[in-house]
Order: structure tokens, then sequence, then C-alpha cells
């Protein structure tokens, strides 16, 4: 019976921190590639700490944005499976691990790539102020998204030493924003599809915003 609850404890835990999403933080080993020091260790190691870092970061603030949505969160179909808003992890409890995990983000740039702490708390206000007010307001929340991936493009260089190029930056930046604009223009279509009027429930976007959506991506 214990044995049954830890594994659920634990299955939950794994859910709410979204670590199938921690491949995203990758992009702090392109410019390993794009330099050609992929396999040099001394560039590793300093990139894996960086990747390390964003990780634990990521997963705080996945934890606070459930807590933040969570009454909307049990309003939705498929959110509702969250396991805070699901009541598989306490409020309580999902705050102490979040606090947990920024400590160790900053810990472990502090004392090994201190060159990436500025990133990981421009980072953290940028991811703060997306999820308790940008994302509501429409077209300025994918300028966000793309901002907070390209900042894990800088964070590569900045731990590595690496030169950063304004091509790759600029690349960066456009093409998530691009793809921030796909997933809106999917949701969108989604709801049309599906009949329902109005738009996205707390993004701020309504069905009329399509053509724009496309636009915009596309642009």
């Amino acid at each position: 019976m214990s044995h049954c609850f830890h594994e659920t404890t634990l299955t939950s835990l794994f859910h709410a921190l979204r670590c199938w999403h921690w491949p995203k933080n990758l992009l702090v080993f392109v410019p390993l590639v794009t330099s050609h020091h992929l396999f040099e260790f001394e560039y590793l190691q300093p990139a894996f700490l960086a990747f390390l870092s964003f990780s634990l970061l990521a997963s705080a603030v996945y934890l606070l944005n459930d807590l933040k949505d969570i009454e909307s969160d049990r309003l939705h179909p498929i959110k509702a499976n969250r396991p805070i808003a699901h009541g598989d992890l306490s409020p309580g409890a999902a705050m102490g691990i979040a606090l947990l995990l920024f400590a160790g983000a900053l810990a472990i740039s502090w004392l090994y790539v201190d060159a990436i702490l500025t990133m990981l708390i421009l980072y953290t206000g940028a991811t703060t102020l997306y999820t308790f007010k940008l994302k509501q307001i429409p077209f300025l929340d994918t300028v966000i998204l793309a901002i907070l991936y390209t900042i894990r493009l800088l964070a590569g260089h900045a731990a590595t030493g690496i030169t950063h190029s304004a091509w790759l930056t600029s690349f960066s930046f456009f093409i998530f924003f691009s793809l921030a604009m796909l997933k809106r223009y999917a949701e969108l279509q989604l709801n049309e599809k599906k009949g329902e009027e109005g738009g996205l429930h707390g993004r701020g976007y309504e069905l009329r915003d399509l053509p724009v959506v496309v636009s915009f991506g596309a642009g």
C-alpha cells in the first residue's frame, strides 16, 4: 500500500515538474555545435551545468504557474488532470518544492557557472511577468516566449565563453516567435472547429484574431 502511494506521489511530482520539457534547455548547447566545440569537455561541463540550472528553474516556474491557475485549470477538460488542480499535490508542497528548485538553480550557477547568473535572473523575471500578467496580452505573450528561448541560447554563450553571433541570436528570436504564433493559431483553430465562441481562456485571443496570427507567424 505504501509502495503504491510512494509511486503515485513520484508520478504526480514528475508530471508537475514537466520534466519532459527539459529538452528545451538543450538550446544552451547550440553555441557548442555552431562553434564545433561540442565534444570538448571544457565547454561541455559549463554547458551541462547551465542546462541543469535552467531545467530546475523551469520546473519551479511550472509549479508556480499551476498554483496561480489552479482554479481555471480545474474548469479545463485536460488541465484539470494536472497534479495540483487534481489534488494529487498539495499547494503547500508545490510551493516548497518550487522554492527548493529556485534555490538549487541559483546555487549551481553561483558556485560553478556564475556567468549565467544574470541570464537566470532575467529568465526568472521575464517568466514571472509572463505567468502573472503578460500571457494574457495577445501577441506580447509570443514575444516573451521567443525572448525566453533566446535567453537559453545566450546563456550557452555566457557559460562557455563562446562569442555569440548576432545572426544566430536574431534567427533564434524570430523562429521561436513564429512557432509560438503557430501554437496560438492551432489553439484558436481547435476552438473554432469545436464551435466554441470567444477565444482562448486566459489568453486574450479571439477567433477574429486568426488572420492576424497567421500573418504575424508567417512574416
